[in-house]
């Protein structure tokens, strides 16, 4: 098993086990699996939306959710399956994995789950097509990962079981187990699982060839600043974490500690496939001019900083406790080839590449409640997304539906 060095702590990486990304750790304490599948609704084609994530669905009836902790989500670029157990790892990361290697699922079965998907969309306000995306228009980014109402009624066991076939192949997956008594034994385990897997190449993530169209004001109310992206490199995915940890703590303690003009602000960060969002909301009343501008400066000063990667040191920390709490994403990584966040992370932490930085902040990727007086031509984008953007607000967390 191959070892990264992060923080002076040795951390398993990925490595092939029989075509397939696996890690395994050894520890005490309740034991978890991770399956990541790296393919989610980008990956659907125009007559079968929503069918990745009615699949999620499909794939955990076989078990009705015998594990108390067990759970799956969907996403726009992958599919992820968990499960934590206190007693009999082996059994349960084994179980799990045949339940995804082979569909079992029956046309009733099939029936039923749809309309379950359906009444999960609705309870979540995106069971019906809302127009276009604010900030993302009609691109594939703008997709609801589940679906609608309408695209789901139509799915049928063929088009789940194709996309089971397409996706769910050995290049294009990768297994996670953490406090695992023994990894050997495990390995012993599950590669004969392997062994019997499907064979096939990771999935290629759709790509956006549209640029940004901002920058876009939003309606009045509730303080909203940030920056919207259709593509961003993984270097650039963890600069934009650090970028809105950094903002949600000096807004914290310049405008709510400092200057009491706002309530505790909000930071909402958002991965839309290969895009993404960083928005920073709070209540400032009637400071929302003064709050702009502190908004407007401190990105100035990120851009200008000398020593920017001093910097942005507190929020790049902050980004590896993130990491902990979301380990798909390196699954994900391990999958296309990238190199583990961790080990990008760990060079921001020793230099930040301004030019970079540069890159990234760029005018037409801005938007907000209170936008900069030269921006002011854009309230006109209102008459066109200021419906979609109050119900874009509404439901800050659709990149990802849970099942």
């Amino acid at each position: 098993m191959a070892l990264l060095i992060w923080s002076g702590l040795l951390v398993a990486a990925y490595a092939p086990l029989d075509g397939v990304q696996w890690q395994c750790t050894v520890g005490s304490g309740r034991g978890r699996i991770d399956v990541v599948v790296g393919a989610g609704a980008l990956h659907e084609s125009d007559d079968a939306r929503g069918v990745a994530h009615l699949l999620e669905h499909l794939l955990f009836r076989k078990s009705n959710f015998a594990y108390r902790h067990e759970n799956g989500s969907t996403s726009l670029d992958y599919t992820h399956y968990h499960r934590a157990v206190d007693t009999d790892l082996m059994g349960a990361a084994v179980s799990l994995l045949q339940e995804l290697r082979r569909p079992s699922f029956t046309d009733e079965d099939v029936t039923v789950e749809r309309e379950v998907v359906i009444k999960e969309l609705e309870d979540r306000g995106v069971a019906d097509t809302a127009g276009p995306d604010p900030l993302f228009g009609t691109t594939a980014l703008a997709r609801s990962p589940g679906g609608t109402a309408r695209s789901v009624r139509g799915l049928r066991r063929a088009d789940a079981l194709d996309f089971h076939r397409r996706y769910y192949v050995k290049g294009n997956l990768a297994v996670r187990v953490s406090h695992a008594r023994d990894c050997a034994a495990l390995e012993a385990a599950v590669r004969p699982l392997f062994a019997d897997w499907s064979p096939g190449a990771a999935a290629e993530l759709p790509a956006v060839t549209e640029d940004e169209p901002g920058p876009i004001a939003l309606p009045g109310g509730r303080f909203t600043q940030g920056f919207f992206w259709y593509e961003a490199s993984p270097t650039e995915r963890l600069l934009w974490s650090a970028l809105g940890e950094h903002l949600h703590l000096r807004a914290l303690r310049v405008l709510r500690q400092e200057r009491g003009l706002v309530y505790t602000p909000q930071l909402v960060m958002q991965k839309h496939g290969p895009g993404g969002l960083l928005m920073l909301r709070m209540n400032a009343g009637d400071n929302a001019r003064e709050a702009a501008r502190w908004f407007d400066d401190e990105v100035s000063s990120v851009r200008t900083e000398p020593r920017v990667t001093a910097h942005l040191a507190e929020a790049l920390g902050r980004v590896g406790q993130r990491l902990d709490e979301q380990p798909q994403l390196t699954a994900l990584a391990a999958i296309r080839g990238e190199p583990a966040p961790r080990t990008i992370l760990d060079r921001l932490r020793k230099n930040v590449p301004r030019a970079t930085l540069e890159k990234m902040l760029v005018e037409r990727r801005r938007f907000g409640s209170t936008l900069p007086q030269s921006n002011v031509w854009t309230l006109l984008v209102l008459g066109i997304f200021g419906v979609g953007v109050l119900a874009f607000l509404a439901y800050a967390a659709k990149e990802i539906l849970r099942g």
